[in-house]
């Protein structure tokens, strides 16, 4: 059965070959000036904003990079002129410094399990490096836009030899997405502190080969749905698993292991509402994902 586990996971996890030209500019090797400042091409920054201020809060890397000839560093600055810190930012988005918004993306098609990335940091004393992956079924308009699966990335260590990021993705539905929106910041958007810098180089993604996940995972399931208690998991062929759990926003909840003997997971005291399951083998690979509705 170990064996047979194994296997499912190496046929299942395939890097793609075409993922770089797939996420626009992953290797940030390409840049346009904007005048003071560069952008990555594909990308937006804060630049456009700063740069009147002799301010380039993004800028390309080239003493320091993973592969290639350029990295993309992230710097937060405090900016006299608004009275307030700023993050450095970078989106395949259109990034929004006066109204603190970032919109759009780039054409995307995939259901990757996963995104990965080097990096190197330096937050500031409890700052934290983040970069969120949102995959978007565009709507007729953009308030009419779907978050279809979302995967976050963050750390507040300082890292300084270049290191991988591995962001699962978590699915809220079972749409294709048609857009991806990265956004990277060297500082928590929520409390920006100055001198935190990120660096990133050579973005990828992890997908699944289509029709081979679906039948070793059509006997994984879940019950009761809705639940009151205990959530049970069935898990097919699998000896052992890993369930995490998460609401809503994205924020994981909950993480347990499971047997096919031990596979039950107490849901008391959690707000009723409606959760997202993960289940992943005990390496980490993303296997399955499903949605948990808690009444009381």
């Amino acid at each position: 059965m170990k064996k047979q586990l194994l296997s499912i996971v190496l046929i299942l996890l395939v890097s793609m070959t075409n993922s770089e030209a797939q996420i626009v500019n992953a290797g940030f090797e390409n840049w346009t000036s904007l005048g003071t400042c560069s952008d990555p091409d594909g990308w937006s920054t804060t630049n456009a904003a700063t740069q009147a201020l002799s301010l380039c809060l993004t800028e390309e890397e080239t003493s320091n990079v993973y592969a290639g000839s350029s990295a993309i560093t992230l710097t937060s600055t405090f900016i006299g002129a608004l009275g307030a810190n700023v993050p450095g930012v970078a989106s395949t988005g259109i990034v929004d410094l006066q109204n603190e918004s970032i919109t759009g993306g780039q054409a995307f098609i995939e259901r990757p399990i996963a995104f990965t990335g080097w990096y190197t940091n330096n937050p500031a004393s409890g700052d934290v490096s983040i970069i969120n992956f949102y995959l978007i079924k565009e709507g007729a308009n953009p308030s009419l836009d779907d978050t279809v699966g979302l995967a976050t990335w963050s750390s507040p260590t300082p890292t300084a030899s270049y290191s991988m990021f591995n962001a699962s993705v978590l699915y809220l539905s079972q749409d294709a997405p048609t857009m991806l929106q990265i956004n990277m910041f060297s500082s928590n958007p929520d409390v920006i502190q100055a001198g935190s810098v990120l660096t990133v180089d050579d973005l990828d993604y992890e997908t699944l080969i289509v029709g081979i996940q679906e039948e070793e995972t059509r006997y994984i399931k879940t019950y009761p749905n809705p639940v009151v208690e205990d959530v049970f998991f069935s898990l097919g062929n699998l000896e052992n698993a890993v369930v995490n759990v998460f609401n809503v926003l994205g924020e994981q909840v909950l993480t347990q292991n499971l047997t096919a003997s031990s596979n039950s997971v107490s849901m008391i005291g959690f707000p009723a509402g409606t959760y997202i399951w993960q289940l992943s083998s005990t390496k980490g690979e993303a296997i399955k994902t499903g949605k948990l509705l808690l009444t009381k």
